[in-house]
């Protein structure tokens, strides 16, 4: 129980180091003047910011099922494995 909750409190942090990386890119994004539309550069810097942004919560969220699916089942190669 108590590596449950330091697996949580890690997978916790790591989730908001994601989301402060996040934000921080997206401010770097834009650096026009506020208007209706981004410019395509500013527009095709926050596809990418929040690709990447989705990409690495599926791995994270990934991650966490492993674990979980390791402890269940005491596999070692449940723990491990990528998608």
């Amino acid at each position: 129980m108590l590596g449950q909750v330091r697996l949580s409190g890690v997978f916790h942090e790591v989730g908001l180091l994601i989301l402060f990386i996040l934000f921080f890119r997206l401010h770097r994004c834009i650096t026009g003047s506020v208007s209706a539309r981004f410019a395509r550069g500013e527009q095709t810097c926050l596809e990418n910011c929040v690709n990447r942004f989705y990409d690495t919560s599926l791995i994270l969220v990934n991650r966490v099922e492993a674990q979980r699916a390791h402890r269940v089942t005491g596999n070692d190669d449940a723990a491990y494995s990528s998608s």
